[in-house]
């Protein structure tokens, strides 16, 4: 606590008090933009404080994704049931791209205490979710790539929706037609005796693990 004067050497100051009344925002309210201040006072007695500045941005097409692709999202909380209120809320309200991008930047990093990893898929009709306490073992990167018999009809079809899947596919398809092979008819067609050509199956496979 500051109990006497101190040196100030300009710039921005956030100055905050606790009333006795015990007042909390429970609910939305409108904000005429300019600074605001966030406090926040932890179970185990640690306090902070932030003071915020508007980012004064339109947001294009109100956030909402100009493609129908499912956004993948990894995040981190302090608990589970945090992370899991926290994955709840998003999944319940349509896709926000810009909102997906910050929470991507701001879990790319370990932030401390924050031991509980967690994912899923926004913007899917199914509902892909998953959360891990995370003990701090680094663990290895293994790589496993499937084998012959892994192939169905269609199989590329969804995949070249996703742009780098896409151009990955047709660097191929390029070099396997000067080999006489239409890799693009191979991974979309839905004829079942595509694959019963065993080369089907290896280029088609190795295309899309590529």
């Amino acid at each position: 606590v500051v109990t006497e004067t101190m040196l100030w050497s300009g710039g921005l100051a956030a100055v905050n008090i606790v009333g006795m009344t015990g007042d909390v925002v429970t609910e939305t309210m409108p904000w005429s933009g300019g600074l605001v201040a966030v406090n926040s006072v932890g179970m185990t007695g640690g306090v902070g404080h932030i003071l915020l500045r508007p980012h004064h941005k339109k947001k294009l097409n109100d956030g909402l994704p100009t493609d129908e692709l499912p956004r993948l999202l990894f995040i981190s909380g302090r608990t589970e049931e945090g992370l899991e209120t926290t994955i709840s809320k998003l999944e319940s309200k349509p896709v926000d791209v810009e909102c997906v991008k910050l929470l991507q930047d701001l879990h790319s990093s370990r932030i401390s205490n924050y031991n509980y990893r967690g994912y899923t898929i926004l913007g899917n009709s199914d509902k892909y979710r998953e959360i891990k306490y995370y003990d701090g073992l680094k663990r290895p990167v293994w790589f496993i790539f499937s084998g012959m018999g892994s192939q169905w009809p269609g199989m590329g079809t969804q995949l070249l929706k996703f742009p780098i899947i896409s151009e990955s596919i047709r660097r191929s398809h390029n070099i396997l037609t000067e080999k006489g092979l239409d890799l693009l008819y191979i991974i979309n067609s839905t004829d079942k005796s595509i694959f019963n050509n065993i080369l089907h199956s290896f280029v088609g496979i190795t295309a899309i693990q590529v």
